[in-house]
């Protein structure tokens, strides 16, 4: 093995073993960790455009225009997750991997779209193509409930023996629709990934194909020494790319990942990364009318991506009737949240309460994916504030526990028709007495104390219609458009929300 791909593995490894453990929640959320490595992610960076993110994203620019695509092989955790999937598949049948052609008919337009969409805020390819919020998504709705059930089962199994240190695992609850569409994009990167290596990377992944384009003319390139090569064929076979063709000598550098790893199997020492020569090199006519092809293709991509923002005010309008989702605290409203949130799920994972679910159109087709506030099966805790202090894309943005108080996320809303004590004329009362800045509070009317609700000290916890036992709730909070700020339990003043507040790199 070579040092450079030493130097890849340990990286990678780092970096992936470390997403992992974040979006596990083994990591405290007040630690540096949990906010450095998502933000060493391209669109999360561009998201937030913090000092550190324009760092990061300012380095990373100069490593691919000297390097080629290092960030595929180094940081990207889907990317990782691939090369981690073909190797498994590789312990079970020996892989043969060819030279395949790039599909520009497919890569172009989606990065094209995805490119505009990112640059416009219009969030529902960036959220579907997102690697880092791919690989999120797969390890809070697939993996960790696994894990949970795994461990749960294998806890009441043990506990038949007297043992009882296996601690349970509180799962949050996975929408089906969520499950299937998140499965469904797992089972399209996992099955190309075993038998084909990176081909999700070199075909549908947009920051592929983005990145690819600046390493084509990047300074260091993985080069043929044609006097010393044999065309044995075996640097082909290792390519997780598929971007080198042996019969002809030729290594397409804007699919290259940087893996390194055909420098390692060569027996001559044929392949080298080495720096461009400064001679121009000859272009091929079929490398010419590749290069007119990828152009026509471009520029049809471009003018196609002028329909997405109308399509996606579009959405707006067809879904501003429906009954509008809470967003989290930190969040200021659907607007500001819906147009920033990747549905990268870390809010979702490290969510104590698991009140915080992955939603499938709620916010409209423009926010699939994006994650809301379910008072159905959890609460908000008033003592909480975990979400605010992970969110990468400054889509929820960090507040202190004494601001979170305050924020209105909605008002509570009593239902009578659906309510014990008026409707069977009987006492219940649970959700004054869980109300934690008792704002649902118990009158008497006749014989028995019904619910009133105060939405001036209201935050919409969503505590009341939690533990609610009616069915239908006859208590549901009604989530605001732009989150207001509800007055302290004792009549004091609120702490004013200061919407200026940025994500920063803790350096």
């Amino acid at each position: 093995m070579s040092k450079a791909q030493w130097c890849r593995r340990g990286v990678a490894t780092l970096v992936f073993a470390g997403l992992t453990g974040i979006f596990f929640g083994l990591f405290s959320v007040s630690g540096g960790l949990i906010r450095l490595l998502p933000l060493s992610q391209i669109v999360p960076a561009l998201r937030i455009l913090s000092l550190g993110g324009i760092i990061f994203l300012f380095i990373l620019l100069v490593l691919t225009a000297l390097c080629g695509r290092l960030y595929c092989s180094f940081l990207c955790p889907l990317g990782i997750y691939q090369d981690v999937i073909l190797w498994l598949g590789g312990r079970f049948k020996k892989l043969h991997l060819r030279y395949q052609a790039p599909l520009y008919r497919v890569k172009i337009p989606l990065a094209a779209l995805f490119l505009l969409s990112l640059l416009l805020h219009r969030t529902p390819l960036v959220i579907l193509l997102d690697p880092y919020a791919q690989y999120g998504r797969f390890i809070t709705n697939l993996f960790k409930p696994f894990v949970g059930i795994l461990n749960n089962g294998a806890g009441v199994i043990l506990e038949w023996f007297g043992f009882y240190r296996l601690p349970f695992i509180h799962l949050h609850y996975v929408n089906p629709a969520v499950f299937t569409v998140v499965f469904a994009f797992f089972i399209a990167v996992s099955l190309p990934a075993a038998v084909k290596g990176r081909w999700y990377c070199n075909t549908l992944c947009p920051l592929g194909t983005i990145l690819g384009a600046l390493s084509r003319h990047s300074l260091f390139r993985i080069r043929f020494n044609e006097t010393t090569c044999v065309t044995c064929g075996n640097c082909e076979r290792e390519c997780k790319a598929r971007c080198i063709d042996s019969r002809t000598r030729r290594v397409d550098s804007g699919e290259c990942v940087s893996c390194f790893n055909c420098l390692a199997v060569c027996p001559n020492g044929s392949l080298s990364f080495s720096a461009a020569p400064w001679a121009r090199s000859s272009v091929s006519g079929r490398e010419k009318r590749g290069a007119s092809e990828k152009r026509r293709t471009f520029l049809k991509a471009f003018f196609l991506s002028f329909v997405l923002p109308g399509t996606a005010r579009m959405s707006r309008e067809a879904y501003r009737d429906r009954m509008a989702p809470v967003t989290p605290p930190g969040s200021l409203g659907e607007a500001h949240f819906s147009s920033k949130c990747i549905a990268c799920n870390l809010c979702v994972s490290v969510c104590p309460n698991n009140v915080l679910v992955p939603s499938l159109f709620d916010y409209g087709w423009q926010g699939i994916l994006q994650p809301k506030m379910n008072y159905g099966i959890s609460f908000c805790s008033y003592e909480c504030n975990a979400c605010s202090q992970v969110c990468p894309t400054g889509a929820i943005r960090p507040i202190s526990i004494d601001l979170k108080k305050t924020v209105q996320l909605g008002v509570s809303f009593i239902e009578q028709r659906y309510c014990i004590p008026y409707v069977h004329r009987r006492d219940c009362g649970a959700c004054a007495e869980h109300c934690p800045t008792k704002a649902v509070y118990m009158v008497r009317k006749g014989e028995v104390f019904v619910p009133e609700t105060n939405p001036k000290v209201c935050i919409g916890c969503g505590v009341c219609e939690y533990v609610c036992p009616a069915r239908p709730k006859a208590i549901t909070v009604t989530a605001h458009a732009v989150h207001r700020t509800a007055m302290l339990p004792d009549g004091g003043e609120a702490i004013t929300q200061d919407k200026s507040v940025t994500y920063e790199l803790p350096f």
